[in-house]
């Protein structure tokens, strides 16, 4: 007789059938309702602020993709990030190169190669 830990989505019905002739039905009850992940974050002190901040904090930051198409030492990378990125580059051929990075501002990137080169610049 082999034994199975089977899971069950909330409120649900299963049938089980062990052998020819045994079956038995299991019906999962649902249990107390628990805390949100928010009131959870602040219970912890993990998090401070609305849950609308919280939903917020939850969205995906935001990133950029740039195509250097033709080869240069500088690449100036407009991002429009509003921020200093971290920066990923990749050579044409998507080998990742260790360039200088200087960042201008908030939302433009200045990358210097050692030899001209276009590639792709990845900042989130």
């Amino acid at each position: 007789m082999s034994i199975h830990k089977l899971l069950f989505p909330f409120n649900s019905a299963v049938r089980l059938i062990g052998g020819l002739n045994a079956a038995q039905s299991i019906i999962r009850e649902p249990g107390p309702a628990g805390k949100s992940a928010y009131q959870s974050a602040i219970d912890l002190g993990l998090f401070e602020g609305t849950e609308a901040d919280w939903v917020l904090s939850l969205q995906a930051d935001k990133s950029f993709a740039w195509h250097q198409s033709i080869a240069s030492y500088v690449w100036t990378v407009p991002h429009n990030l509003g921020k200093f990125p971290a920066v990923m580059v990749l050579d044409s051929v998507g080998n990742m190169i260790m360039s200088d990075v200087y960042f201008v501002d908030e939302n433009v990137v200045r990358i210097t190669h050692a030899i001209a080169l276009s590639g792709y610049v990845y900042c989130n």
